[in-house]
């Protein structure tokens, strides 16, 4: 009776079963596939985005389509993280779902969060809650390749990110503090979001072409 519901989770459900079945790797709703040898249909590299942020996807394809490939690499990852940190330094065209400048907590504060798959060795990193560090998801990568940990949070994720190097910067913006000021003066009641989940994917293939689905 929902046919909208329906084709997500056919869509959702296809993603899983790639991820699980091939050397793919999966940040938050983007799953990137390389593989050593192009077949022929489908074209390779493949990338596959839940929203129409165009132009992570293509930022994924790109870093993809022009690597070579070498024994140890991680083409696929280092496409995922690539696009992951599209939107984590451009979040206004990301619908400020990702990054920083995205809705504060009641303390004024924006924190990130971002998990990475890796699904050849089925290795997961994640980090929640983390202050100061724009690019979440390549410290969820760091999680996942230099620790025995898959998830680190809040002060501690921001303080594994500065001993891998990322600086702490201010994650506030103008829009962060009208948005807690309007919902103070709210009742800090949760103010209603004009972004529509059910938009749609988009899709970055082998043959260069990059289109928006939707699935209203």
């Amino acid at each position: 009776e929902n046919p909208w519901f329906f084709r997500k989770l056919w869509f959702v459900t296809t993603l899983c079963v790639i991820v699980l079945m091939m050397g793919s790797a999966v940040f938050g709703a983007m799953v990137v596939i390389r593989t050593d040898v192009a077949p022929p249909n489908p074209p390779w590299p493949l990338v596959l985005g839940t929203w129409t942020f165009m132009n992570s996807t293509r930022a994924a394809y790109k870093l993809m389509n022009e690597s070579k490939y070498e024994e140890g690499k991680r083409i696929a990852l280092d496409g995922l993280e690539t696009g992951g940190n599209y939107c984590e330094l451009h979040p206004w065209e990301c619908d400020w779902t990702v990054g920083y400048g995205g809705s504060p907590n009641e303390l004024g504060e924006t924190t990130l969060d971002a998990m990475v798959m890796w699904a050849k060795t089925r290795e997961v990193g994640a980090v929640g809650y983390m202050k100061n560090i724009k690019k979440a998801i390549s410290v969820a990568r760091k999680v996942m390749e230099e620790t025995y940990h898959t998830l680190l949070i809040g002060g501690e994720a921001t303080q594994f990110a500065v001993e891998m190097g990322f600086v702490k910067e201010d994650l506030s913006t103008d829009r962060t503090r009208t948005m807690l000021k309007n919902w103070i003066a709210n009742g800090r009641r949760n103010l209603s979001h004009s972004f529509d989940w059910r938009r749609s994917n988009s899709i970055c293939s082998g043959n260069g072409i990059c289109k928006g689905r939707s699935f209203h």
